[in-house]
């Protein structure tokens, strides 16, 4: 990896929404791209920098979860079916350290790093 400048953090609420596109065209039977569901929510509110940001995050937390580092924070329906990601997962996707790569497929979280800002997110009352 060559470039290591940082993906900027971006708003967890227009990660949430952008996330919530893209499972609602893959429902709808579209194929699925992250880039063209993050642009048709968000176009009218943030910067095409916020979005590509967003998309990269995303695509790094996809990754994470295929790659099997995230399992103790999904919840499972219909038996690996569907994957849902709690809240302290994605805010810590919309704040956690992240570099350029030379590849949109090379973007990774640290492991360590993500969960650890997971666990800051999650409530003192055990909701991890």
């Amino acid at each position: 990896m060559k470039n290591m400048n940082t993906i900027p953090r971006v708003r967890a609420e227009l990660l949430f929404e952008a996330a919530q596109k893209i499972a609602n065209d893959h429902e709808a039977g579209l194929e699925p791209d992250p880039t063209v569901s993050t642009v048709a929510v968000l176009h009218d509110k943030c910067e095409p920098e916020e979005m590509t940001a967003i998309t990269l995050r995303l695509t790094a937390l996809a990754k994470l979860v295929r790659e099997g580092e995230g399992d103790g924070w999904l919840l499972e329906v219909d038996g690996r079916k569907h994957v849902l990601v709690k809240d302290a997962l994605m805010k810590a996707a919309a704040r956690a350290k992240l570099h350029e790569a030379d590849t949109v497929g090379q973007v990774r979280f640290d492991p360590q790093d993500i969960l650890n800002c997971a666990l800051a997110e999650t409530e003192v009352d055990g909701s991890a």
